[in-house]
């Protein structure tokens, strides 16, 4: 049995062995808490600076307004009566798109073809045709026909009204299009036909209507 004085001294090694070891649990402790708190105060300002915005974007598109063509009620290109035998004729029976005659025995009645176009204001619309000459024949059967060489104007006016655009006609002998600007006014314009005959038939023609159809093509691109 351990006399009192050695069971002093023991105790005293083994509590002098356990005093760091306590002293530095508090420590530890406050080191945690710090730390804690620190990582706390992070996020906190980390989230306290965020920020956000929304706006909004007009998207816009426009739909071109489609392009449509149709002959003036009436709008017939007419030459009125013309001569049997005009092969050798000096002026041959002309209509001009400002409507003023040549070669023709009576122009009470010519007149140049109106067509009216529609589509979007202020954009380009190409006229063509698909022959620079259109064979007219004659209605009885005869089999006898007359040749059109057609030129072209136009106006902004509709109908029959307004001022020619293009400087000079454009005769299909030469060039078979030609461009139109759409009016920016009102989205509308009126092609002008007019143009000149001609044949080459041995003696007189057959007496009657001479008639044809002439196809306009109109390309129409935004």
């Amino acid at each position: 049995m351990l006399s009192e004085t050695l069971l002093k001294f023991v105790l005293k090694q083994r509590n002098e062995r356990l005093l760091p070891a306590i002293k530095l649990l508090p420590i530890m402790k406050r080191t945690i808490s710090l730390l804690s708190v620190l990582t706390f105060l992070l996020a906190f300002s980390g989230s306290a600076f965020a920020q956000t915005a929304t706006t909004n974007l007009t998207a816009n598109a426009q739909v071109a307004t489609n392009i449509s063509a149709s002959q003036v009620s009436g709008g017939d290109l007419n030459f009125g009566i013309i001569s049997s035998d005009f092969e050798n004729q000096t002026n041959a029976p002309t209509v001009k798109p400002d409507g003023t005659t040549q070669g023709i025995v009576d122009a009470s009645n010519a007149q140049p073809g109106l067509v009216d176009i529609s589509g979007q204001s202020g954009q380009t619309v190409t006229v063509s045709i698909n022959n620079a000459t259109l064979d007219l024949t004659e209605s009885g059967g005869s089999g006898d026909v007359v040749t059109l060489t057609p030129t072209f104007n136009y106006t902004k006016a509709n109908g029959t009204s307004g001022s020619l655009v293009l400087g000079s006609d454009i005769d299909a002998s030469n060039k078979t299009s030609f461009d139109v600007t759409i009016d920016s006014n009102d989205g509308e314009n009126t092609i002008v036909v007019g143009g000149s005959l001609s044949e080459n038939k041995s003696g007189q023609l057959t007496g009657g209507s001479y008639t044809g159809t002439l196809p306009l093509n109109l390309d129409y691109s935004i």
